[in-house]
């Protein structure tokens, strides 16, 4: 399927050098203080002109005012998302950690806080001749890169390091606090917080930033404001608040954790969200499930904060994730194949479905390798980061542990006002992409360079004529790009189609109406309606031409309208009845397709004749015909 990229003004947005921000030193949520590392290799699959990794960075550097001499690209040299095989070291270290080094010591090591993957980096190393523990999380090591070796070889752990900036305790003093370099390192080399915007596509990516931004904006606890739920899902049964007063019971036994993931609930308490509590053994979404108010946890609507497990290999699709949701399910590969829709991974369905940011593993960690849940629900809503929040969750360094998301989320940050969303979406960058079998994408594509953030769902109304008639209504996945699928489609046929946005705020924005033809018109596509038409000699008639070309028809090379005058064999040129007589028209909003109805007087004698139109656009040549049958007066 053939993708189309993002409109002018957004493009433009990622080209231009990014805004300078206000400086706040030495602070882990001052843009000056991230770096951008993106893969100068990947391919430009939106076709916009920027390899997609590049057009991630640019644009999250855009949006934040990260300085564009904070951003490295890197020449990847494997096609995959890991690295593996004898030499994958040595590859590893020239495609990253090499230029990761002469950046940071060029601009200052302890000028940069926090690391940042753009989409598509890769984010797994195979260890050569391990046997056990083979798979790391390049994202894990990364944090200390002048501690992990040379060229010729790693310094890897048998199995995982400590990390220096991760709490055990949170709530109960003294807690860590923000992190800085002065306070932090490993083992007297530099330590960095890490995360990631990845995803199955650059459209995920970028709903990644949106999200963000959208809560960061929006979300405040009070009546009226834009909030969702705060989820907790234990397994142990309904802890009393003597036993959670005995709070921090480790990560050594499955019970501990339990109890550990339930205290999390009285931070959702504290933070003025709604609590919704699941206890009995069972997964949200799972049959039997109950939350604490003995209702069925069979949905988990408007879900914001999630703190849980145990999804292991498993995903119930019954979350409604909200723009600048945080989700961590403690389980043995909560964020594995993290660069598809994999349904058995629950933190990599969930990001499919909406969720902002999540911290998982992408191989097994082990109990006491996994990050605490409840550790980044606190620390999210104290108002920290969510890099800073994820590596305060995390024990490890140099294992299997990935944070996604935006580095400088942070929803409760200390002085943030929230505001009300009182403006509808843009208006969108609408197309449609025909597929063969009668089938189409009705896509919705939001440019917010510029304004405020916003994501949305879709509802298409269809149909063969102007007043439709079919519907596919709005889901619960917003997105900055909306894909709407239409199936059982008639072949050949001109649909007409009309798209409306909703929002998180429920603001909603109409596009349309436009139309589209359900046979792909690549490159071009003719169309005459009705196929035959008997008349009265003198009584006006209607035809209805369509007329199709890629990418828009203003790459056409001919159009030609013909009358072929069927019992004398004549042609005559009857192009100009399209300026002439027509009487109304619609184009497609993407400007490759236009339908004319043309109401023709019939003054012709009687007889049979045809209307042929002839498209033609790189020696490809696509006709339609109707015809026509005059019949005397007297008939």
């Amino acid at each position: 399927m053939k993708q189309y990229g993002f409109p002018g003004l957004l493009l433009l947005a990622l080209l231009l050098p990014a805004a300078t921000a206000t400086s706040q030193v030495t602070t882990p949520d001052d843009p000056d203080r991230v770096l951008i590392l993106y893969d100068a290799n990947q391919s430009d699959s939106n076709l916009n002109g920027v390899g997609d990794s590049e057009e991630i960075a640019r644009l999250y550097a855009s949006v934040r005012g990260v300085p564009s001499g904070n951003l490295l690209g890197l020449s990847i040299s494997t096609q995959s998302y890991y690295y593996s095989g004898s030499s994958a070291w040595s590859k590893i270290w020239v495609d990253m950690i090499q230029p990761l080094q002469m950046k940071l010591n060029a601009l200052g090591t302890d000028t940069i806080d926090t690391i940042l993957f753009s989409f598509g980096v890769p984010y797994r190393f195979v260890i050569p001749g391990a046997t056990s523990y083979a798979t790391r999380a390049i994202d894990n090591f990364i944090a200390v890169p002048f501690s992990i070796g040379t060229q010729s070889g790693h310094t890897l752990p048998s199995s995982r390091w400590g990390n220096p900036y991760s709490e055990y305790s949170p709530s109960r003093p003294p807690d860590l606090g923000r992190f800085t370099h002065k306070t932090f390192s490993f083992s007297g080399k530099p330590l960095y917080l890490v995360s990631r915007l990845d995803g199955p596509t650059v459209h995920a990516a970028r709903e990644l930033i949106e999200g963000a931004r959208y809560a960061e904006r929006y979300l405040g606890t009070q009546p009226g404001y834009y909030k969702g739920f705060g989820y907790i899902d234990t397994r142990y049964g309904l802890y009393s608040s003597a036993v959670l007063n005995g709070y921090p019971f480790g990560y050594g036994s499955y019970a501990n954790a339990d109890k550990c993931i339930a205290f999390g609930k009285r931070f959702i308490e504290t933070s003025g969200l709604s609590l919704k509590w699941e206890y009995s053994g069972k997964e949200i979404g799972e049959a039997g499930a109950v939350y604490h108010d003995n209702t069925p946890a069979l949905t988990a609507p408007d879900a914001l904060f999630y703190a849980g497990w145990y999804n292991y290999r498993a995903y119930h699709d019954v979350w409604n994730w909200l723009p600048g949701s945080v989700a961590c399910d403690l389980n043995s590969n909560s964020i594995q194949n993290l660069h598809t829709a994999y349904d058995k991974a629950f933190l990599t369905m969930a990001f499919s479905r909406g969720l902002t940011a999540g911290a998982g593993v992408i191989a097994e960690p082990y109990l006491s390798g996994h990050y605490r849940p409840e550790v980044l629900l606190y620390y999210m809503l104290q108002g920290y980061t969510w890099a800073e929040a994820a590596s305060l969750s995390n024990p490890a360094l140099g294992w299997v542990c990935v944070q996604m998301g935006d580095p400088l989320y942070s929803p409760f940050r200390a002085g943030r006002k929230p505001v009300l969303d009182t403006t509808p979406p843009p208006d969108p960058y609408l197309l449609v992409e025909v597929e063969p079998g009668g089938e189409a994408h009705v896509v919705a594509d939001l440019d917010t360079a510029g304004r405020e953030p916003d994501l949305v769902t879709t509802k298409v109304e269809y149909g063969t004529t102007p007043s439709l008639g079919s519907v596919v209504s709005h889901d619960k996945v917003f997105c900055v790009r909306k894909s709407t699928i239409l199936t059982s489609l008639l072949l050949d046929t001109i649909y007409y189609y009309q798209v409306e946005l909703l929002d998180p705020a429920g603001l909603k924005k109409s596009a349309g109406p436009s139309i589209f033809f359900s046979t792909p018109a690549d490159p071009v596509r003719a169309h005459i309606h009705p196929p035959t038409v008997t008349v009265k000699q003198n009584a006006p008639f209607t035809l209805n031409f369509t007329f199709a070309a890629r990418p828009d028809l203003a790459n056409l090379d001919v159009l030609r309208i013909d009358l072929i005058d069927e019992q004398n064999q004549k042609t005559y040129d009857a192009t100009v009845l399209v300026a002439v007589y027509y009487s109304t028209y619609i184009t497609s909003l993407n400007a490759d397709t236009m339908t004319l109805w043309i109401t023709l007087p019939a003054a012709l004698p009687p007889g049979d004749y045809t209307f042929k139109t002839t498209l033609t656009r790189k020696e490809k040549t696509h006709t339609a015909a109707s015809r026509i049958t005059i019949q005397s007066a007297g008939i």
